[in-house]
């Protein structure tokens, strides 16, 4: 079923600390990779806000290159940004649920194979990957399309989106909700 964002009038945005190889722009909105074509990784970036329930966080891949294996890896951590460590790749990060390839991580331990059916590295440009929190349950989505329950039990408290422009892909821009 297609995923419908909560709206909130507040959509949300990347915070300022990221990656030494992200570079934040457009009002927060849009992440890239500086020297793509000589780096595949450390581009990590975290959401400003903490994930809202049933509003869901969704970005489009802008842009990718042929240079290298791996695209776009998704997730959620518990870490707030001030206090956020940021990684060479979110893959087998700790205090994080993540979807990598076809598959979802807990804390650097794989717990779902196959899970969705579809593999983020096959995306394309234009295409979109989101999380969505439903109380202590995390989906995934591609293209709207939400992929299922990849974990139901998330900590009560604050838990922040997390993107990881890896790889092939080079740019990604949050998708606003629509009005309504």
């Amino acid at each position: 079923p297609k995923m419908a964002s909560a709206p909130t009038g507040e959509g949300y945005r990347f915070h300022h600390l990221c990656g030494r190889r992200a570079k934040i722009s457009n009002r927060s909105r849009t992440a890239e990779r500086t020297q793509s074509r000589g780096e595949f990784n450390n581009a990590v970036v975290i959401t400003s806000q903490p994930l809202r329930d049933h509003e869901a966080l969704q970005v489009k891949i802008d842009s990718k290159v042929p240079t290298w294996t791996g695209s776009v890896l998704i997730g959620a951590t518990s870490t707030p940004p001030g206090n956020f460590t940021f990684p060479p790749s979110i893959s087998g990060l700790a205090s994080a649920w993540v979807c990598n390839g076809e598959c979802v991580w807990r804390n650097g331990e794989k717990i779902l194979n196959s899970y969705g059916h579809q593999r983020l590295a096959f995306l394309s440009e234009g295409d979109t990957v989101g999380i969505v929190r439903r109380g202590s349950c995390l989906h995934f989505l591609v293209n709207g399309k939400d992929l299922g329950v990849a974990e139901m039990h998330l900590p009560f408290g604050r838990v922040y989106g997390i993107i990881d422009i890896y790889g092939q892909c080079t740019k990604v821009t949050i998708v606003e909700p629509p009005a309504g």
